[in-house]
């Protein structure tokens, strides 16, 4: 799986509200569980199986799957708020623990390019599963002409 693809994967299963008090090495085993449980708990809500995500991931078809899925990961880790919106600055800390010096900076422009999902409009409002897959295909679409793949 390459660099870009993990990120967006792990965007969607990995705890930003854990991490942001994990840090460095804190009980890791703590928010692995962690994203595991949400994972587990939208997949099986949403009927999304581990080859489904990569699928879904590798071609860049994101509508393959539910967005519904999409905003139920990425609420349970605070990249998406109550409001259904993208929220940058809880995914940034994340982005940083994810990725080296060279790589992140290349990210984080990603990641500020796709705040524009915040200004599309959206039928479903504060769910957020029309913004969330906006935003999986955002990253990935801002990652096809770079290293990552």
């Amino acid at each position: 799986m390459s660099k870009f693809i993990y990120l967006v994967f792990s965007l969607v299963i990995v705890s930003i509200s854990c991490y942001k008090y994990v840090y460095a090495y804190q009980d890791v085993e703590s928010a692995i569980n962690r994203r595991q449980s949400i994972m587990a708990k939208c997949a099986y809500k949403f009927g999304v199986t581990d080859n489904d995500l990569r699928t879904a991931l590798r071609s860049g078809d994101v509508d393959a799957i539910d967005p519904c899925f999409w905003s139920c990961c990425f609420k349970g880790t605070g990249v998406l708020n109550k409001e259904g919106l993208y929220d940058l600055e809880a995914t940034l800390p994340f982005i940083k623990l994810t990725f080296r010096d060279d790589d992140y900076k290349e990210v984080q422009e990603i990641a500020k390019l796709c705040e524009t999902v915040n200004n599309e409009i959206v039928n479903n409002g504060d769910a957020g599963c029309e913004r969330a897959a906006m935003l999986v295909s955002c990253f990935l679409d801002g990652g096809s002409d770079r290293h990552f793949y």
